[in-house]
C-alpha cells in the first residue's frame, strides 16, 4: 500500500504550467454535466517567487517531505497541472485529473501493476486499478492520471463538452492565473444547503496582481436568481470580510486596515462579485501559522481566539 500512498497524496490532497494547447485538451476531458471543477497550476504555483519563499521552505513542507518516502517527495515537486471535477450535486462523486512527467506515470502504473491490493479492471481500451477503498486510477493519456472516488469508466466514458459559460472559466484565463474554478448551484444542491437557494453560479480565480507584482488576487463571481438574491450574497460577502479582518487584525492591525482598503463587494444587477488583495506582507504572515505549533500558541495567548 506504500508504494501508492504518492498516487492518492497527489490526487486527493494537492490542488497546484503546461503549454495552452496541452491544458486545453486537459479541460476538453471535462464531462458536459459537471458542477464542479476547480484547476490549479501546480507549476505556475510552485514557480512563484512567494510561494517558493514563504511555503516550499517553510518548516512545515520540510516536516512532510520527512514523512513520506522520496519517491512521493519527488511527485509533489513535478505535479505540473491538477483539474478535480464532480458531475454530482452532492459530491459523493469526485475524479481528478493529474498532470506529471511521462517517466512519473509510468512508473505509477508499473507500481500499481505490481500491487497485490491493486484490483485490475477493464476500462474499455484501459486497465484501471481499483484500491481497497473503491477509489480507481487509470492512464488515458501521455503525462495524465486519472483517479475517480467511483468509476473511472464512467467518467472517461461520459459525454465532453462544457458548456460556454462553464468552459471559459479555464479556457479564457489569462497567463497570470494560478487556479480557477466554478460551482453550479443544482436544485439537490440547493434543497440540502438553504443558504445557497438564491445562487445559481460561482466562479472564483486566484491570480498574480500583475507581472511585476508578487502580490495575489482572489475573485469570487456569483449569478444571483434576482436583484434581492444579490443583496443578501452581498450581506454575506460583506460578513465574509468583516471576519476575514477580524483574523488578520490579530496578526497585524496595519495589514488588516490595508486589508479592508483593498478588498471589493459589489452587486451590479443580479451578479455580485468579491475580490480580495492578498500581498506579500500577509502571505508573509501566514507562513508563519503553517509553522508546527504557531497557530496552538497564537491561540494560547490571544483572548479573542
Amino acid at each position: 500500500m506504500k508504494k501508492v500512498f504518492r498516487i492518492l497524496f497527489c490526487s486527493v490532497l494537492l490542488t497546484f504550467a503546461l503549454a495552452a494547447e496541452e491544458t486545453a485538451g486537459l479541460f476538453r476531458m471535462i464531462p458536459s454535466d459537471t458542477v464542479f471543477a476547480l484547476g490549479v497550476d501546480c507549476a505556475k504555483l510552485r514557480s512563484h517567487p512567494l510561494f517558493h519563499t514563504y511555503f516550499e521552505e517553510a518548516a512545515l513542507l520540510k516536516d512532510l517531505e520527512k514523512k513520506i518516502d522520496s519517491k512521493s517527495a519527488n511527485t509533489l515537486k513535478n505535479l505540473q497541472y491538477l483539474l478535480v471535477v464532480s458531475s454530482d450535486p452532492l459530491f459523493q462523486s469526485v475524479n481528478a485529473l493529474v498532470q506529471i512527467p511521462d517517466a512519473e506515470v509510468k512508473a505509477i502504473q508499473a507500481e500499481l501493476a505490481g500491487d497485490k491490493e491493486a484490483l485490475p479492471v477493464k476500462c474499455t481500451a484501459l486497465t484501471a486499478y481499483r484500491m481497497p477503498n473503491g477509489m480507481e486510477f487509470a492512464f488515458p493519456g501521455k503525462n495524465l492520471i486519472c483517479a475517480s472516488t467511483s468509476s473511472v469508466k464512467n467518467f472517461l466514458d461520459a459525454k465532453k463538452g462544457l458548456p460556454e459559460k462553464f468552459a471559459g472559466v479555464f479556457e479564457k484565463k489569462n497567463e497570470n492565473t494560478l487556479a480557477s474554478g466554478f460551482l453550479a448551484l443544482t436544485e439537490e444542491l440547493k434543497q440540502k444547503s438553504p443558504a445557497a437557494a438564491g445562487l445559481n453560479l460561482i466562479t472564483c480565480s486566484l491570480e498574480t496582481a500583475s507581472a511585476t507584482s508578487p502580490d495575489l488576487i482572489f475573485r469570487a463571481d456569483a449569478v444571483c436568481t434576482d436583484a434581492e438574491a444579490a443583496k443578501k450574497t452581498v450581506m454575506h460577502a460583506q460578513q465574509l470580510q468583516l471576519l476575514t479582518g477580524f483574523f488578520i487584525n490579530n496578526l497585524d492591525p496595519d495589514l488588516a486596515q490595508e486589508f479592508n482598503k483593498s478588498a471589493v463587494v459589489k452587486a451590479e444587477g443580479n451578479n455580485v462579485r468579491l475580490q480580495f488583495l492578498i500581498t506579500e506582507k500577509l502571505i508573509q504572515k501566514l507562513s508563519v501559522l503553517a509553522e508546527p505549533g504557531a497557530l496552538k500558541n497564537m491561540m494560547a495567548d490571544d483572548s479573542d481566539f
